[in-house]
């Protein structure tokens, strides 16, 4: 996901592939810790304490709120 998600904010910011390297270089590790801070928790409350019938529904809108937050701090809104 990670790659994909440079890849893509790159080439709609118009950014070269040097550009985009820089850009990976500085900001991949720090993305890949959010993404661990943000999912590690929330997988744990998901299996210990959601329904399994609820449990694929419950990642689904966690996901949704970590896609938006990272789209926001992409586009510079936060």
């Amino acid at each position: 996901f990670m790659p994909l998600f440079f890849s893509w904010t790159s080439a709609v910011r118009g950014l070269t592939l040097e550009q985009t390297k820089a850009k990976v270089e500085s900001e991949a590790w720090p993305a890949l810790q959010t993404t661990w801070l943000f999912f590690t928790p929330v997988n744990l409350l998901n299996f210990a304490l959601i329904p399994v019938p609820h449990q694929n529904t419950f990642n689904a809108v966690a996901s949704v709120v970590y896609n938006t937050m990272l789209s926001l701090v992409a586009g510079g809104g936060v």
